[in-house]
């Protein structure tokens, strides 16, 4: 059984992906074929949870998981006024 678990915890998402893309940079994958192929089970905690399904069920490409990553965050983590 081959297992992809992505921990969460805010930026360690963000460099789980990045030692991904450079892994299949490496080996001559970038856009050739799909990190899912190489994986029965993607799993995760937090936003590596929201990754794992994105790369598993949605086919997110490693960037395309990297921006919606940056853009949840933003959306998550946006300064809230005390005021409304």
């Amino acid at each position: 059984l081959r297992v992809l678990a992505l921990d969460g915890g805010g930026v360690k998402g963000l460099v789980q992906l990045q030692v991904l893309q450079y892994l299949c940079d490496e080996i001559g994958l970038r856009d050739t074929v799909h990190i899912s192929t190489f994986f029965d089970l993607m799993v995760g905690s937090s936003i590596g949870g929201i990754c794992a399904l994105g790369l598993g069920t949605r086919k997110w490409s490693l960037e395309e998981c990297r921006m919606k990553f940056l853009k949840f965050t933003e959306q998550i983590f946006a300064p809230k006024s005390c005021f409304g």
